[in-house]
């Protein structure tokens, strides 16, 4: 049985909508005073019907009058099934027609349409009134909907129609409740020793009692400190149900119809500009202008704004296009919600449509802003995360549930789809990317080393961290980029610095004949070398590369550092410590190395000094002991 069903009631004024409620329902909708005394029905009402011993449908019954118009759209937001209820005696009346017209726009398929007071009217009359409802019908979402014949007052009919409708319900797909918690509010009040209640019918998710949740577009926290769903209390509320919420630490003054209680505020962010895919209602008395204001009615918000068109100045009435609403004051909405336009002044509702995207900023004139609406609006589910993944650069789960307006389980499914196909990458086990971009972050990174090897050819590579901070992405997708390299072996890692896979160290053809001379001189000097820096310029090369030709002879073991100004063939120095290793025993004095290698303690002491650094000998006073027993196939560094 599917409980987490609402039931919307429409119809002109007067033509029995409350007391069909209460006759299904046993339950009276006028609650206010001035409703009892006028007999007409100013906010929308709140019933539920009973599908069995266990479950209820909620049923909300909505103002006819013209003047009410805000709170009928606000009251059939998010209804999964309406009843059109026409006076037998009346027929189709203006209000009929308008709250068609503004249940087609909303997407509205699941009707039937109620024939009441039919005790006021002849056989003759009602076969008249029966053919005129269908012909008004025909060419709207609710053309062949059942009709139903009934009296509210005498409960003629009434058996048969809760019958049905309970039937029916049963047969409407439930809505997703794997989705974070969304509930526009459409009534606020307070009670003794309870304090602020919201009530409204979920849109999306569930609400656990207890759970946190963010009252929008305030950005107020509070919590769900009871729940009622069909003033029963429940400890879990679910999408598709009339829910009322006991609000933690929140006043009624900070609360008003149009809020939004949410469970997650990165899927649903205030929005005072959306990109909309609009059709109009075709009987519109004044075309729709370029920047004219309107009245944008979404869940149970109604806020002013202007329209904003993009490859036109005028519309007709019975005519699709894409535009960007500039709205006064921010809304909460999301990919794929409804909405209502209605005229300010004269009041008409004149359109409605869908919302394409909700994070969007100003567009320029010209066919080419309609054509990227158009293909945000129409895309596949595939489509759809692709062109998220593109923008965004990268989404989290909920992020792209936002930004597609695609449902959980659709959502997941493609993502999973894409990972499976490489289109896709997790960065994480919430991020996802699309390779593409992973692609373009790998070559942007290449091109950067690249560069880099050719400024500096000498050096064995870039630090990392200052090669990743090249380019611009977030993070995540820099480390996977920079993973996807490794693993592609196109990169190289030596210790902290990073080189591409095919780069060897060498000297700039430019200065290679003067670099190889100066290397040649430290040979023939062997550990009676000048000051490098004096070696450089007398072989004429220029300061900068000094320092850089010195660490290239280091990391590629041409040559080893004595001291911060000189450096010594590594060829030359290993024949010294092979000479010192065979004339002395496991220990010996700086007298004996002096004598052996026939060195001044200007050269010599660098040189033993050397040795302890590389761990070749080790200092005991005045003398040094051999931590090696052979040189062979020992490499120095």
């Amino acid at each position: 049985m599917n409980s987490h069903i609402t039931i919307g009631l429409a119809g002109h004024i007067d033509h029995g909508k409350t007391a069909l409620t209460k006759a299904l329902t046993n339950i009276d909708t006028d609650r206010l005073k001035e409703e009892k005394e006028r007999r007409i029905s100013i906010e929308n009402g709140f019933a539920y019907l009973d599908l069995d011993e266990h479950h209820r449908a909620a049923v909300i019954d909505v103002p006819g009058h013209e003047k009410f118009i805000r709170q009928m759209i606000a009251g059939v937001a998010g209804i999964d099934m309406v009843l059109i209820v026409i006076a037998a005696d009346e027929g189709v009346m203006p209000q009929t027609k308008e709250h068609i017209d503004i249940l087609t726009l909303l997407g509205l398929k699941e009707a039937f349409v109620i024939l009441t007071k039919v005790n006021l009217a002849d056989e003759e009359w009602l076969d008249l009134v029966e053919s005129e409802v269908k012909q008004d019908l025909s060419e709207t979402p609710f053309a062949g909907a059942p009709i139903f014949k009934v009296d509210s007052l005498s409960h003629e009919g009434i058996d048969g129609l809760r019958q049905a409708v309970i039937e029916k319900c049963n047969k409407i797909k439930p809505k997703n409740t794997n989705e974070p918690f969304r509930l526009p509010i459409d009534d606020v009040f307070t009670l003794r020793g309870f304090g602020t209640i919201a009530r409204g019918t979920i849109f999306n998710g569930s609400i656990q009692q207890g759970e946190e949740i963010i009252l929008l577009p305030k950005g107020k926290k509070t919590k769900a400190r009871s729940i009622q769903v069909y003033y029963k209390d429940k400890e879990k509320a679910f999408a598709g149900q009339r829910a009322a919420i006991n609000l933690l630490g929140v006043s009624r003054d900070e609360v008003r119809r149009g809020d939004v209680l949410v469970s997650d505020r990165k899927v649903y962010i205030p929005t005072d500009r959306i990109d909309v895919d609009i059709q109009t209602a075709k009987g519109i008395n004044h075309p729709i202008k370029q920047r004219m204001p309107i009245v944008c009615h979404t869940g149970t918000a109604a806020v002013m704004g202007r329209i904003i068109l993009f490859d036109r100045n005028k519309v007709n009435g019975g005519e699709r296009f894409y535009a960007q609403l500039q709205l006064d004051k921010p809304i909460v909405a999301k990919k794929g919600d409804r909405f209502i336009l209605r005229r300010p002044t004269p009041a008409e509702t004149i359109g409605g449509g869908i919302v394409i995207d909700v994070q969007v900023s100003k567009h320029r004139f010209g066919e080419q802003t309609v054509r990227k609406l158009e293909q945000k609006a129409k895309g596949s589910p595939e489509d759809l995360v692709m062109q998220a993944l593109y923008e965004h650069t990268m989404l989290d789960k909920k992020e792209l549930i936002k930004a597609t307006g695609l449902p959980h389980d659709i959502c997941h499914k493609v993502i999973q789809n894409f990972i499976e196909q490489s289109i896709a990458v997790p960065l994480d086990q919430e991020h996802f990317a699309c390779q593409i971009m992973i692609e373009a972050i790998k070559k942007q990174l290449l091109q950067s080393l690249e560069r880099y090897h050719d400024q500096f050819p000498m050096r064995l590579g870039r630090p990392k961290a200052e090669w990743l901070k090249t380019v611009s992405a977030p993070d995540a997708i820099i480390q996977k980029a920079f993973q996807q390299l490794k693993d592609q072996h196109l990169i190289m890692a030596d210790g902290p610095v990073i080189r591409r896979a095919e780069f060897v160290p060498h000297l700039p053809k430019a200065w290679q004949t003067r670099m190889n001379n100066a290397v040649l001189k430290l040979k023939e000097q062997g550990l009676k070398v000048e000051a490098w820096v004096d070696i450089c310029k007398n072989q004429e090369i220029p300061d900068h590369y000094h320092i850089e030709l010195r660490q290239f002879l280091l990391n590629t073991g041409q040559a080893v550092l004595l001291d911060d100004q000189h450096i010594a063939d590594c060829g030359k120095f290993m024949n010294q410590v092979q000479k010192l290793k065979d004339h002395t025993n496991e220990q010996f004095t700086v007298q004996e190395a002096k004598e052996i290698l026939g060195l001044t303690r200007k050269y010599l002491m660098p040189f033993l000094e050397c040795c302890d650094l590389k761990g070749l000998t080790k200092r005991e006073d005045n003398s040094r002991k051999w931590l090696i027993k052979s040189l062979d196939h020992l490499i120095i560094s």
